[in-house]
């Protein structure tokens, strides 16, 4: 156990004749041996009971370790002083510690040889004498007596300040520091001249550890000083240069203080030098025994595996070490390997099936799997599962890789069909089983396939088609396609990759309302169907008292809003004939994001995937790379959001207006602007 050894404050005596054999260095007892482990005092020896029971005596028995040092004190000195000179020098202040024969040999002036001797073997950086006010076993404990503070004896000073000759902790720096700020308030009858003769210190309680501009004072030091300038004062001539004396001793203090603080840094860097080189050799030969023992190089030099606390120590290995941290290390490496074959399986994976969604038609994209989705279909299921150990041939991916297509339309329909089923019953149009076709398909096949886009995924195309996931209380809606869409995975952290949507009859009636206010049917009108034609709607419970009216498109009442709280039979169309347009908000492009899909929706075109925020860029690049002068959405180019997000862009819409009758030109001019049709025009883009 660690024991801190004696302080640094020292004071020569000399009893009886002054001789090399009876002089020594003698130490304040309670300082030396700390605030917990101070000698108990004497107790006098009681009388025994006089109770009429006869007292029994015990012959007392020496301790054997005692017995032991009395032997050892019989061997000639300069035999034990060879002994002790081999010791290191906190081996020494703990056998100094041991009985007071000891104690009174090492600190005698003739010892003074042996403080020297292990000093000088010390490894690293040699070890600096000691200044003139500190002895050798002062300095001895001051560097080698362990991280215990001078003043409380805990644990926790490892920083020694060598300005004021002590190790202090946190607690005891805030409390026994004095800056040189605040000495008068502290210490009013002391004179400010004080502190000259005070040595200081430029690392206060809530520094890092370096030095700063500040001066603090020991308190103690303070105290000792004002005492010993007094006694002076008392018993000196008037020329005495006691002040010069000190000012010029705490000069020389705070000088040689920066000399060791140097010292002590070196040794911090040899110290983390050498831990370093001791970690990298136990590394290396874990590693040496760990690759005779079968395992890969690879997941020997996975970052974890050096993180391990039996590899990143810095002692030795042994065998009896080995033995013990082997089955744990074959462990890890074991799961390890496992979770690297997995990952490599799973790029393999995603490498074949990036290869086949490439040459699929871009739109066809949003019903399909995500790549760890596809590792478990069954021409995958069967690879992932393997022994790490074993290898897989690329003639057996290849052969994997002409199943995918048949199984990815099998998966896409039975997911269809799974959430079909959850729809309300109806009047349905027939669907026709979705068949994925690629961009080298012949012109005319191409054509169809584009063709029958809008209705690819059947009644899950309808703007009633309306499912919610909860994802922290907060509902996520998805609306016809958005659904599908989210079957691909999630794409971005935020979102659960274990989201479950359900379908909303409350949502879907809301959806039902707006479709038939458009005047169309609810079994056949699509989500796009919809938006294509940019009606706005109000609540009339909400608008009645406002004088300036809003209203918003289908999406956004279909979405619940905390904020509405109507019945859904209170939504009507609005009829831009009979109000007057105050306002217009449309959705604002985002561009303060640099990757692709970092914003809520972006528009693709469909014969080549080029994606962009916005609209008008792929309808000139539809024109100009594709000579298209009329692009049609969902056959020439589609909206897409994240898997697994709504559309926010289809729902942003405002329209602010007021109950009167506008001016019948500019009724007209608001119709043609907010009307489109299903087809866009793009020959306006074109280049004069």
């Amino acid at each position: 156990m660690d024991t801190p050894a004696a302080p640094i404050f020292v004071e020569w005596t000399v009893t009886g004749p002054q001789s090399d054999e009876e002089d020594e260095w003698s130490f304040f007892e309670e300082e030396f041996l700390g605030a917990s482990r101070r000698r108990p005092a004497k107790r006098r020896r009681t009388k025994a009971s006089q109770s009429g029971a006869p007292s029994t005596s015990r012959r007392t028995v020496p301790d054997k370790k005692e017995v032991c040092l009395k032997d050892m004190f019989k061997m000639p000195l300069d035999i034990l002083y060879e002994i002790f000179s081999h010791l290191s020098p906190a081996d020494l202040l703990q056998l100094a510690r041991t009985n007071k024969e000891l104690r009174a040999m090492l600190f005698s002036r003739k010892a003074c040889f042996i403080w020297k001797r292990v000093r000088g073997l010390v490894p690293g950086p040699a070890v600096p004498d000691p200044p003139d006010d500190v002895s050798e076993p002062s300095w001895a404990h001051l560097l080698f007596g362990g991280p215990f503070c001078y003043r409380c004896d805990g644990k926790g000073a490892t920083r020694v300040d060598f300005a004021l000759r002590r190790r202090l902790c946190k607690t005891c720096m805030a409390d026994g520091l004095v800056i040189a700020g605040k000495f008068q308030d502290r210490f009013p009858e002391m004179p400010s001249g004080l502190l000259d003769m005070v040595p200081y210190t430029n690392v206060g309680r809530w520094g890092s550890g370096t030095a700063g501009e500040r001066k603090y004072y020991w308190a103690q030091d303070i105290r000792e000083m004002y005492r010993d300038m007094v006694i002076d004062m008392a018993t000196s001539k008037s020329n005495s240069d006691f002040y010069e004396r000190k000012v010029a001793s705490a000069q020389e203090i705070v000088a040689s203080s920066r000399r060791f603080d140097q010292w002590a840094s070196e040794v911090a860097l040899w110290r983390a030098e050498n831990i370093k080189a001791a970690k990298s050799l136990r590394k290396d030969e874990i590693t040496r025994r760990c690759l005779a023992m079968g395992y890969d190089n690879a997941d020997l030099e996975n970052p974890e595996f050096s993180k391990l606390p039996a590899v990143c120590s810095e002692k030795p290995l042994t065998e009896k070490a080995w033995s013990c941290i082997r089955v744990k290390l074959a462990s890890w490496l074991a799961d390890a390997r496992q979770e690297r074959v997995h990952k490599l399986r799973l790029q393999k994976v995603e490498e074949i099936y990036n290869n086949f969604t490439d040459s699929l038609i871009p739109f066809q994209l949003c019903y399909l799997p995500s790549a760890a989705g596809v590792a478990t279909l069954p021409c995958f299921q069967d690879f992932m599962q393997k022994d790490p150990c074993e290898e897989i041939s690329n003639s057996l991916w290849d052969e994997a890789a002409q199943h995918l297509h048949g199984e990815l339309t099998e998966w896409a329909n039975t997911m269809r069909e799974r959430f079909i089923a959850m729809l309300p019953p109806g009047n349905y149009a027939p669907t026709s089983p979705m068949q994925f076709t690629s961009k080298n398909a012949p012109a005319a096949e191409l054509h169809a396939a584009r063709k029958s886009l809008k209705t690819f995924g059947g009644p899950l195309e309808l703007a009633i088609s309306v499912f919610v996931a909860d994802t922290g209380g907060i509902p996520r809606v998805l609306i016809g396609r958005e659904l599908c869409n989210a079957w691909r995975g999630m794409e971005r952290s935020d979102v659960p990759k274990d989201l479950k949507f359900k379908f909303s009859q409350v949502c879907s009636d809301i959806a039902a309302r707006t479709v038939t206010l458009a005047g169309t049917n609810s079994e056949t009108t699509t989500a796009l169907m919809m938006d294509q034609g940019r009606q706005y709607f109000q609540c009339t419970e909400c608008n009645a008292i406002e004088y300036e009216k809003s209203a918003y498109f289908w999406r956004y009442w279909v979405n619940p809003s905390r904020s509405h709280h109507h019945s859904f039979s209170s939504l009507e169309l609005v009829d831009l004939d009979s109000v007057s347009v105050l306002d217009i908000e449309e959705y604002e492009t985002p561009h303060d994001f640099g990757l692709s899909f970092s914003s809520p929706e972006c528009i693709l075109c469909n014969h080549c995937g080029r994606s962009d925020y916005d609209e008008t860029v792929i309808l000139e690049h539809i024109q100009s790379v594709h000579g298209l002068t009329t692009a049609v959405e969902d056959e020439d180019f589609f909206h897409r959001s994240h898997p697994g997000h709504p559309q926010d862009r289809r729902q942003s819409g405002k329209l602010l207006f007021r109950e009167r009758e506008p001016d019948p030109t500019v009724a007209e001019s608001l119709k043609r602007e907010l009307s489109s049709s299903s087809s866009t025009d793009v020959s306006a883009f074109s280049s004069p």
